[in-house]
């Protein structure tokens, strides 16, 4: 298995599995509780649906040193780590136990925030305040704002027949989704194949086989129906992976799996996208070198007529992996995230066959493994990938800003669909800030406002945190999300299965 280390970020999968197995639980019982503690909250810690001027309140199991009390005892911040303005006030009449924050002004809706106890607060009795002195709670979203509601979120009837990650899902023309590939334990990789059947709800494992196994590759669907699939991390020994420039082509009417030709140079967790033309465009990546992971900056096409790959002459502004490519729909196909040291952004132009260079994006950040989508307007969101969980937008004219605000969780390898016209759903990922957290919590962006979009939080939620995992729009227009990476790296890889229902 191949770690990757990003300055950013922090891994490439899939030696995030590496990182995670380190997540263990303790055992022992009988601890002692400490002297000073929290004994309640309101709001709970992580509650949701909070009203904009409601007030934070805490009691301890002590009463407090009234010396080590201050305006700073108590505060509250939005997830950028802005401080709101608010008042802290000390329960005097309820014995010195309890403190109370109240805001100056009205919360942001459908927003998290965080408050914190200052590290200087004492009890009475001159203790340290022990166990949790951070938490977090999600405001209101407005009433008949059309945004999602956590109904609209369930488990299929059906699971996955093989736990992956680094899978791809791909809509057929005959309405199936194909299921390719993917690393199922310890970064061993699988060439089993299934397709998934809206109408029952169920999972179907192929009978044929890719004709090599592979992970983090691509799935393009073609003018004609076939899928091509390229590139990938392979198993190349006990324990051990490689970069591959194989490539094979998937036929839904016989359910068969074929070889076509080679890519012009190996490709791990690159992108792909399939040109007006017919073509599919291929850009980035990685190589292994010997011990050596190398980023690629060239790009290639792959012509279904002749079976052939063909690099090029024009490279990317940069090098890019486990970056992003949408098509916004209007003759450009923009590439985000994919580099921590160049953060140029450029998209390709269809008609010239030319990258064409967008320039920095304000304030962006180095992002690995972004979730993006585009609007109906043609506007393409570039979100999180980064520590921070910002969002970027590229508009039509190819001027790239900031959102009016970013995600409530950062979110690297999260996904991205369009719900709405105006409505893109931002589902789980890992949050690298919190220890590689997997999030099973979502975020809507919509479309509009200052700097194009704004973010909110929302109570749609998997049953198991998800990453790594994939989301395809089905022919009703819901979406199916399933796969994905366990949080216990030692365990297969998940077979959950989740429907979000469109309304």
């Amino acid at each position: 298995m191949n770690l990757r280390r990003r300055t950013a970020t922090c891994a490439a999968l899939p030696g995030l599995l590496l990182l995670l197995i380190a997540c263990g639980g303790g055992g022992g019982g009988g601890a002692a509780l400490p002297a000073f503690f929290v004994t309640t909250t309101n709001p709970l810690d992580g509650q949701f649906g909070i009203e904009l001027d409601d007030d934070v309140s805490v009691r301890f199991n002590k009463a407090i040193d009234v010396g080590t009390f201050g305006t700073s005892t108590l505060l509250v911040r939005a997830f950028d780590g802005t401080e709101v303005s608010g008042t802290t006030t000390l329960d005097a009449a309820g014995g010195n136990t309890s403190i109370r924050w109240r805001p100056i002004g009205f919360l942001d809706p459908g927003r998290l925030y965080r408050w914190t106890i200052a590290a200087a607060l004492r009890s009475v009795d001159g203790e340290a305040l022990e166990g949790g002195s951070e938490f977090t709670f999600v405001t209101r979203t407005e009433a008949g704002n059309g945004l999602p509601t956590a109904d609209q979120m369930r488990s299929a009837l059906g699971q996955l027949n093989v736990g992956r990650q680094g899978h791809e899902a791909t809509l057929l023309d005959d309405q199936r989704v194909l299921i390719t590939g993917g690393f199922t334990l310890l970064g061993s990789t699988t060439a089993s194949a299934e397709v998934f059947l809206e109408g029952l709800e169920r999972f179907v494992e192929l009978s044929d086989t890719l004709r090599l196994a592979r992970a983090s590759h691509t799935a393009t669907k073609l003018a004609d129906g076939r899928v091509l699939l390229a590139g990938g991390w392979i198993s190349s020994g006990p324990g051990q992976n490689a970069t591959t420039a194989t490539a094979e082509l998937f036929d839904p009417a016989t359910n068969t799996f074929t070889r076509t030709g080679t890519m012009t140079t190996q490709r791990a967790d690159h992108a792909a996208a399939l040109l007006p033309d017919g073509r599919v465009l291929l850009t980035g990546g990685s190589r292994l070198e010997g011990s050596f992971l190398r980023d690629l900056e060239s790009a290639e096409v792959y012509d279904p007529a002749t079976g052939m790959f063909t690099q090029l002459v024009e490279s990317m502004t940069h090098t890019r992996t486990t970056h992003g490519m949408v098509d916004n729909g209007l003759g450009q196909i923009v590439l985000g995230g994919g580099s921590d040291a160049d953060r140029r952004h450029d998209w390709y132009v269809t008609a010239t066959g030319l990258f064409e260079d967008l320039g920095q994006g304000a304030s962006d950040q180095g992002r690995f493994g972004p979730a993006m989508a585009r609007f109906d307007s043609g506007v393409v969101a570039i979100a999180g990938g980064d520590l921070l969980g910002t969002v970027m937008v590229v508009t039509t004219a190819g001027r790239v800003q900031n959102t009016g605000s970013g995600l409530n969780r950062p979110r690297s390898y999260a996904t991205a669909v369009r719900i709405k016209p105006d409505q893109i759903l931002v589902a789980g990922g890992i949050d690298f800030s919190r220890g590689a957290f997997i999030e099973a919590s979502c975020d809507v962006l919509v479309e509009g406002g200052l700097g194009g979009a704004n973010t909110f939080a929302t109570p749609v939620r998997f049953g198991t945190g998800m990453a790594y995992h994939t989301a395809t729009v089905l022919p009703s227009g819901n979406v199916l999300f399933c796969g994905g990476l366990n949080e216990d790296g030692s365990q297969p890889n998940k077979t959950a299965a989740f429907i979000f229902e469109v309304r």
